[in-house]
């Protein structure tokens, strides 16, 4: 029964993430989002706040998973938060591109 909540609470977690890199994306197109800590805004701090909620969840996910996988649950951090990392390195990459033509992005 632990593992199904962990799942929920992991895919909880991902998708609140994945939603808060898409806003962050969105709200500033040609700005570098920090991966995890960065400057905050008072009109970013919600996404902000959502993006650690979902990081949060990502770590009940794991603490609750861990008596069935052992220490192998910590990996379900990593699987849920890879997703929101890549949306982020592509937006850096893109954003990079942008205002730094000769970069290697």
């Amino acid at each position: 029964m632990t593992i199904i909540t962990s799942v929920l609470f992991l895919v909880a977690g991902a998708a609140l993430a994945i939603v808060a890199t898409g806003k962050f994306s969105a709200r500033d197109p040609y700005g570098m989002i920090p991966y995890f800590i960065g400057e905050c805004l008072d009109i970013e701090f919600p996404w902000y706040l959502t993006r650690a909620v979902g990081f949060f969840l990502l770590i009940v996910a794991a603490a609750m998973a861990q008596p069935v996988l052992g220490l192998w649950a910590l990996l379900l951090v990593v699987i849920g938060a890879f997703p929101s990392l890549m949306m982020t390195r592509a937006h850096n990459r893109r954003a990079r591109k942008t205002w730094w033509p000769d970069s290697n992005a």
